[in-house]
């Protein structure tokens, strides 16, 4: 067992990290701050412009599309425990699906502003962390890039 990484409690034991459910996040992630970074780190670069892909898509009438992107961010948000994220986003999903509710133009705003704190917190708790694996991340997004 890998000893705790030293002042992980002072990033983990407090609430400055809206939108994110950190406790559960380390939980399932078996204790390991450097992966839940190296993971936050990664869905900041994947996702930080999924709300402008969203309103292109509403905006061209793809609801296809916009579920599509609505539906992965949700998925990728709660297996990360950003939980208001993914309620929001399953909340949107829902209506999208529904084809007798007309395409909005964009996304609503409690969406957009919950998605922004939440990504905000992501990238907060990584520079916080400041551990040498979230250093390496980088290296290891490249891979995955690859791959």
């Amino acid at each position: 067992m890998n000893p705790p990484n030293p002042g992980i409690e002072e990033v983990t034991g407090n609430q400055q990290y809206p939108g994110l459910d950190i406790h559960d996040a380390m939980a399932r992630t078996g204790n390991k701050p450097d992966l839940l970074g190296c993971l936050l780190k990664i869905f900041v670069e994947q996702h930080s412009a999924d709300i402008g892909r969203i309103n292109k898509a509403l905006q061209l009438g793809e609801r296809g599309t916009a579920i599509s992107i609505v539906h992965s961010l949700a998925g990728t948000a709660g297996n990360l425990s950003a939980l208001s994220v993914h309620r929001i986003a399953r909340d949107f999903e829902t209506i999208l699906r529904d084809a007798a509710v007309p395409l909005p133009h964009e996304v609503p705003s409690e969406f957009s502003a919950g998605f922004h704190v939440a990504i905000d917190s992501m990238k907060r708790f990584v520079t916080d962390l400041n551990s040498p694996g979230t250093e390496q991340c980088a290296k290891r997004i490249e891979t995955i890039k690859r791959s």
